[in-house]
């Protein structure tokens, strides 16, 4: 895998990390997304056109195991892999969707499930025309949420030193990386410094006043 599908990859295994405790479409999307690269390199390797043989079954078995995506349900998977072959149009059914039901409606099981039952039903005519414009329009929306709950970073809580290094390993040339590192260490001495003035400072009024 290039560096970019390495990123993708990365940012799908966070945010299943995120959806064992808050499960969103949107990271649903990401897993897809890594999922699919899996799939495509596997099948690379596996000298096959199609997802499928026993070669190509252990090697993205051992893919899914070596990523972090596991545990991830097989009916889940197979569904979430159906919901990227059409996300386009699922994405614009869903921006036609009351605000409720589309932050309910977010497991790809589920997602799938009711899309195919409004195409069969066909009352799905006014997911048609700005289909593309609403379905970013949500997407930037729902990035906006997250950026404002993590303070403006593109970090939350949830994730790990090692998994913010592992991007920051991805994203940055090693020149960058190293001076990265090297200004964190030095942020942090200074702190220090200032935390023992704080204290020096404290200890010097305390005498004072004792005197006093």
């Amino acid at each position: 895998m290039n560096a970019e599908a390495n990123r993708a990859v990365e940012r799908g295994r966070r945010a299943w990390k995120r959806i064992k405790t808050d499960s969103t479409w949107e990271d649903w999307c990401l897993v897809g997304q890594a999922l699919d690269l899996g799939r495509a390199e596997c099948m690379s390797l596996s000298g096959t056109n199609q997802p499928q043989g026993r070669a190509y079954n252990e090697m993205f078995s051992r893919w899914l195991d070596g990523n972090g995506f596991g545990d991830i349900d097989k009916a889940a998977r197979s569904n979430l892999a159906q919901c990227m072959e059409r996300r386009g149009e699922i994405e614009a059914w869903r921006a036609a969707l009351p605000l409720a039901e589309r932050l309910r409606l977010n497991h790809p099981s589920s997602v799938l499930r009711k899309f195919l039952a409004t195409r069969r039903t066909g009352r799905d005519s006014k997911a048609s025309t700005p289909a593309t414009l609403k379905a970013e329009i949500v997407r930037l929306e729902e990035e906006n949420r997250r950026l404002k709950e993590n303070g403006g970073s593109q970090y939350s809580r949830s994730d790990s030193a090692k998994d913010i290094a592992k991007v920051l390993y991805d994203e940055l040339p090693e020149p960058k990386l190293k001076a990265v590192i090297e200004a964190a260490f030095e942020l942090l001495e200074l702190s220090k410094i200032e935390q023992a003035k704080m204290r020096d400072e404290v200890k010097a009024r305390v005498l004072r006043d004792a005197k006093l």
